[in-house]
């Protein structure tokens, strides 16, 4: 949710911006439970922890537990490693996208979605 904000506040009024994104489904992140809005909103304010999606992350793609997923989360933070902190397939991204336009004030407009193989394409237009 953050992100999108400061895209969209740093561009010109009817500028574009284009996101593409990958659908959970086709990825090594199939199993991962979906991203909720409310997971988002949770970061967007800071109450969230990297370390959770780290667990989230090992336990569901790496298929390690206890003092082995313990070990290779420590490794992963420590390396300053980018995973998908967040994980959508292509219905509950749209949704996303549109829950995001009503928490944003509908400072942006969705022009275009699309799903194309394992990727969500989206342009969303400055409006205010």
């Amino acid at each position: 949710m953050g992100t999108i904000r400061i895209h969209v506040q740093k561009i010109k009024r009817e500028g574009i911006l284009f996101y593409c994104v990958q659908n959970r489904d086709y990825t090594f992140d199939k199993e991962r439970p979906l991203t909720t809005f409310e997971h988002l909103t949770k970061d967007d304010g800071g109450e969230s922890e990297h370390l959770d999606h780290y667990k989230d992350f090992v336990h569901f793609v790496n298929k390690k537990y206890g003092e082995e997923a313990k070990k290779h989360i420590e490794k992963l933070i420590e390396t300053d490693n980018r995973i998908h902190f967040h994980v959508w397939d292509a219905y509950t991204l749209r949704d996303f996208f549109a829950r995001a336009q009503q928490h944003l004030d509908y400072s942006f407009s969705i022009e275009y979605f699309a799903e194309s193989g394992n990727e969500c394409a989206f342009i969303i237009r400055k409006v205010v």
